[in-house]
């Protein structure tokens, strides 16, 4: 018996918003395995069908996407990709900069492509808000706030 995300393909066809929304779970999951190349290349691939399909470029799934892929380079350690699509998504969002702005305070996978592409003097307010903003909601003992106190202390040497 067909399930419903397969029947969902042959009724929407490959290129289809639905069909790239699906596949942003499993580009997720390969992340989760460090299946990295793979969710590169599948990132890419939603991206186009997103791109195919008429989404615009602050579509909050093509942006999500673009989010993933951009994650997976920082982990496959190609931060200068990385970073290039760090700046798609911040100029998706030109036409609403209040936005923009919530979106430059940025992610730790951001901070440490700003680092290692030799910007960290942009890396550096970034990591202050997101440590701040995730001491509250995490607590100050937290992994991930020591993570990007980390990242911050490669900001400060470089």
């Amino acid at each position: 018996f067909p399930t419903r995300r397969s029947s969902d393909l042959s009724r929407f066809g490959g290129y289809s918003f639905q069909t790239a929304y699906i596949l942003t779970a499993l580009i997720q999951i390969l992340q989760q395995q460090g299946r990295y190349a793979e969710a590169v290349s599948l990132a890419k691939t939603t991206i186009d069908i997103f791109t195919k399909s008429g989404a615009v470029d602050d579509a909050k799934y093509l942006v999500y996407t673009r989010n993933l892929l951009a994650s997976a380079l920082v982990a496959q350690g190609n931060y200068a990709d990385a970073l290039a699509e760090y700046h798609r998504i911040h100029a998706s969002f030109a036409a609403y900069p209040e936005s923009q702005g919530r979106l430059a305070a940025g992610n730790a996978d951001w901070a440490l492509a700003l680092v290692q592409t030799g910007k960290p003097d942009e890396a550096l307010p970034m990591l202050d808000r997101i440590i701040a903003r995730n001491a509250m909601w995490l607590g100050k003992a937290h992994g991930e706030i020591a993570i990007m106190t980390g990242v911050k202390g490669m900001a400060l040497v470089a």
